[in-house]
């Protein structure tokens, strides 16, 4: 069920909650002491701008009006669940949802030397002047371990990057 807008992560045989907000603070900077060997930037817009909650008897809405203006357009999704019975459970899931999409969509990848301290959903900086950044924050939606074979064999990541 998708009731709040917690995300869950591990670390080693725990398992965790947080919450996403927008205004965290970075934990992490990457491209000035931590360099970036690889990167590719996109600017994805949000799978939904526009959800609807339809509950027991209770509706609710909400608009990712920033969304819908980048994009020209509003992405429906509609959320039946007969387990929302007031609208204070409507509204917060409308909520949770329409934050979700946003966290979610891409902003690109980089690929840098592994970091062990890294997690899911962190909030970092990336700075790369050659693309024109300095001091951007993301959310870290995934991270990836690789293996180079070769001459030079090395382990790095490849985070990608979602909207803080």
């Amino acid at each position: 069920m998708r009731t709040v807008p917690d995300v869950i992560f591990s670390r080693g045989e725990f398992a965790f909650l947080k919450e996403p907000v927008a205004s965290e603070l970075s934990t992490y900077a990457y491209g000035t002491t931590h360099a970036i060997s690889a990167a590719n930037y996109e600017d994805e817009a949000a799978s939904s701008t526009w959800v609807q909650v339809h509950g027991k008897n209770v509706f609710a809405e909400r608009f990712d009006w920033p969304g819908v203006a980048s994009t020209g357009s509003d992405r429906l999704v509609e959320v039946l669940d007969a387990n929302v019975t007031t609208q204070s459970q409507a509204e917060d899931r409308a909520d949770a949802e329409l934050r979700r999409a946003v966290i979610e969509a891409m902003a690109g990848e980089i690929t840098v030397s592994v970091n062990c301290g890294q997690e899911m959903y962190d909030v970092i900086e990336v700075t790369d002047t050659i693309s024109g950044l300095s001091t951007a924050k993301r959310r870290v939606v995934g991270i990836d371990l690789h293996y180079t074979t070769g001459k030079r064999p090395a382990y790095d990541h490849r985070i990608r990057l979602g909207n803080p």
